[in-house]
């Protein structure tokens, strides 16, 4: 092989180190967002998902070294879902009831603390209301 062949195998070869390690570190960050809002969580499982198409995609070159077209795609358009969701939780965040004059819906998860809050909560309101009746 020649070096100018060998020259893109070998940027696709540190280019898929990174993303790999990018994969797992947003891996470890997204089992951290579990006791958090499922749009949170559901931000960094996009993200994660977009870095395993797109270091996938540099392990399965074609014969000019470039990467497979469909799985960068499919990264890409994860990626493109991850930012949505990451406005949401931008927006999510800043709009809350001390500087907004409304507030965007946020679902949490039943395990999270505040998700048991909220059970227990309504369980309360639930006993309340029949000890009325």
């Amino acid at each position: 092989m020649s070096s100018q062949v060998q020259y893109p195998y070998r940027i696709a070869v540190l280019t898929t180190y990174q993303i790999f390690a990018w994969f797992i570190f947003t891996f470890m960050v997204w089992l951290c967002t579990l006791k958090s809002t499922v749009a949170f969580s559901s931000l960094f499982m996009m993200v994660w998902i977009a870095f395993i198409c797109l270091g996938c995609s540099y392990l399965d070159l074609n014969d000019e070294g470039a990467p497979n077209v469909p799985l960068t795609r499919a990264g890409g358009v994860f990626g493109i879902i991850a930012a949505f969701i990451a406005w949401y939780n931008m927006l999510a965040g800043i709009a809350e009831p001390s500087n907004s004059f409304f507030a965007i819906p946020v679902a949490h998860f039943p395990w999270s603390e505040k998700g048991r809050e909220m059970k227990r909560k309504r369980s309360d309101d639930e006993g309340s209301a029949d000890g009325m009746v």
